[in-house]
């Protein structure tokens, strides 16, 4: 073989350990950032399940909230449970500001579905899968701790405040159970509707609304 030849093939011989080791390092490259991006959309999956269990789901270790106009204490299901098993969520809530005579007030969760051997609940409208009520407690048989209080000695003063209904999951409904609460003490609702029954339900009907909406569309308004 002449020497041109000989170059020629040297040269294709270079040639060729190049395009290999060039396509090698390529395709590690190439795996590498793979990996790298899997591990990220792994990252940014999880950050973002635990915002929308931070924002979507209630806090049911809270039991108690405070605020400028009063206190309340989440009623621990086992006080409740075996004598209503509709109620989902009871709140005790003491704020003297609201009402010269009586001090304390039950915010309570029921579901509205079919319950084996419960009496079918009346929705307002159809389609309405939970309530929150709202009922002043009768001083003469208080005052009425959430921490001690036994099944069934809760004695309510008649009528009720408030009786909202809406459609929601048993956890969203429970998430924002506790925000009216908190929106109770904090004076931003008021549980009292002996003065103007038809406003105060109102302000409670939109509140829930849009706290309702606000899962779906950030811009509405909320009780948070």
């Amino acid at each position: 073989m002449s020497s041109n030849g000989t170059l020629l093939v040297e040269a294709i011989a270079t040639l060729a350990v190049l395009i290999h080791a060039y396509w090698a390092w390529a395709l590690a490259l190439v795996a590498t950032l793979t990996v790298l991006l899997l591990a990220l959309v792994a990252v940014l999956n999880s950050l973002y399940d635990h915002c929308r269990t931070r924002k979507d789901q209630p806090t049911m270790t809270v039991t108690e909230v405070t605020g400028e106009y009063g206190t309340a204490h989440r009623v621990p299901a086992s006080n409740y449970a075996a004598v209503s098993p509709a109620a989902l969520d009871s709140w005790i809530i003491t704020a003297p500001c609201w009402h010269p005579l009586w001090t304390q007030y039950a915010l309570a969760l029921v579901s509205l579905a079919h319950i084996p051997d419960v009496p079918p609940a009346k929705l307002h409208r159809p389609g309405m899968t939970h309530e929150i009520n709202v009922m002043a407690l009768n001083p003469e048989h208080g005052p009425y701790d959430a921490r001690t209080l036994s099944a069934g000695r809760l004695r309510y003063l008649t009528p009720g405040n408030v009786a909202e209904q809406f459609t929601t999951t048993d956890e969203l409904a429970r998430h924002l159970t506790q925000l009216c609460a908190q929106a109770v003490v904090d004076g931003r609702l008021c549980p009292e509707t002996a003065d103007a029954p038809e406003r105060i339900r109102t302000y409670w009907q939109q509140a829930i609304r849009d706290t309702l909406g606000h899962h779906h569309d950030p811009r509405h308004g909320h009780l948070t």
